[in-house]
C-alpha cells in the first residue's frame, strides 16, 4: 500500500494547512523580532549535543518550519549557509533580515542549481503539524534536495510513548501521530536510509545541582523503559519526543 501511494506522489500538490491556523501563534509561543535569531544557552548546548559530530562549515542547511530561528542562529555561528521555510509569515519577513534563504512551504521554488545540493534538512517540532499524505510528499521531495549520504533530522511527538499524548494534543495545529517506526517503515519506500532514532539529547551545563537533578531524571526514564522492555518482551521509548535520522541513498550506478 505505501509502496502506492508513493509511486503518486509526483502527481500529488501538498496541501498546506492555513496559515489561520497560526492566527496568535507566535503570542502563544513568545516568539517575535526581539527574541527572533536567539539561541539560549540550553538550546546551544541542545543542539551542540544533538549535531555533537557534525561539521556545519559551509554547508547547505534547510530547516523546515524553523519558527523562532533558534536553531538557524545556531546553525550560522557554526559556519552553514541558510536556507528555510515557515508558514508564518511575520518571521520569514524577519528571516530574510538576517540573511536567510526562504522558499516555499512545499519547496517548489527551490532553484534548480540547489537541488540535490543540500547537506542537512531538519524539522524541528514540526512534522506533526502536516497531514499524513502531505507529510508523504514533502520527504520525498526533500530527497530530491538533499545530496546523497546528506542526512534529514526530525524532532516530533513519541507516537509510541504515553507520555508523547502530552505535547501531541496540547496543540490545536498538529494533525499527524508520528513515531520511529512508521518513519523506519517509510524508508523502505522513499529514497532514505533509516540511521537511527533516539531520545533528544539532554544537554548537562549550568551549577551542579541542575546537573545532577538532569541525570536522575535520565536514569530514571532508563530504568523504567528498561522494565518494560523485560516485562512486555519489546523494547519502548517512552521519551515525549524523538528523534530521528535519515540518510539520502547514495545515486546508483
Amino acid at each position: 500500500m505505501l509502496r502506492d501511494i508513493a509511486a503518486g506522489l509526483g502527481e500529488v500538490s501538498m496541501n498546506v494547512t492555513s496559515s489561520q491556523h497560526y492566527d496568535a501563534y507566535t503570542a502563544w509561543k513568545g516568539w517575535g523580532s526581539a527574541q527572533f535569531f536567539q539561541c539560549s544557552d540550553y538550546e546551544h548546548h541542545y543542539f551542540r549535543k544533538e549535531f555533537a559530530n557534525y561539521d556545519f562549515t559551509n554547508k547547505n542547511v534547510l530547516e523546515i518550519g524553523f519558527g523562532n530561528g533558534e536553531f538557524l542562529a545556531y546553525a550560522r555561528s557554526r559556519g552553514a549557509r541558510l536556507w528555510g521555510t515557515e508558514v508564518i509569515s511575520e518571521l520569514c519577513t524577519l528571516a530574510s533580515q538576517h540573511d536567510v534563504r526562504v522558499v516555499a512551504l512545499d519547496l517548489s521554488d527551490v532553484p534548480p542549481e540547489a537541488v540535490g545540493q543540500f547537506d542537512l534538512i531538519v524539522a524541528f517540532d514540526v512534522f506533526e503539524h502536516i497531514d499524513f499524505d502531505d507529510l508523504m510528499v514533502l520527504l520525498k521531495r526533500c530527497a530530491t534536495l538533499l545530496a546523497p549520504g546528506g542526512q534529514l533530522v526530525a524532532r516530533f511527538p513519541n507516537g509510541q510513548s504515553p507520555f508523547g499524548r502530552f505535547y501531541q494534543h496540547g496543540d490545536h495545529t498538529h494533525r499527524a501521530w508520528l513515531s520511529a517506526s512508521i518513519f523506519e517503515h517509510l524508508c523502505t519506500v522513499l529514497n532514505y536510509e533509516f540511521a537511527g532514532a533516539s531520545r533528544p539529547s539532554s544537554p548537562l551545563f549550568g551549577p551542579l545541582p541542575k546537573n545532577a537533578g538532569r541525570r536522575l531524571k535520565l536514569a530514571t526514564q532508563m530504568a523504567v523503559e528498561l522494565f518494560i522492555a523485560k516485562t512486555y518482551a519489546v523494547r519502548v521509548p517512552l521519551s515525549p519526543n524523538v528523534v530521528v535520522r535519515l540518510t539520502r541513498r547514495a545515486r546508483r550506478g
